[in-house]
């Protein structure tokens, strides 16, 4: 994907649900009756070779999709092999 494309669907996305880091926000869709939510989370820097938990504030709910992008700020990339994980 390239940049421009990448920044046009963040933006057409943050101009129709007017996104806040960290607040939930429902994405207009269902699933099994159920409305589907999303939440925007900054994770800070990462680590160079390894791991890294975030903690996302929720519960009671079920993950459908984690995905996101690393940037350095000229080079963006996808996230790989992300995995929610509930931990109580």
């Amino acid at each position: 994907m390239s940049l421009p494309f990448i920044e046009k669907l963040f933006n057409s996305v943050e101009q129709r649900t007017n996104i806040t880091t960290g607040q939930e926000f429902k994405t207009g869709k269902t699933i099994d009756g159920k409305e589907e939510y999303a939440k925007r989370i900054n994770c800070g820097a990462g680590p160079n070779n390894g791991t890294r938990s975030v903690a996302t504030g929720l519960s009671n709910v079920t993950y459908i999709k984690a995905e996101g992008i690393v940037t350095n700020g000229t080079m963006y990339f996808p996230l790989n092999n992300t995995r929610p994980v509930d931990r109580h």
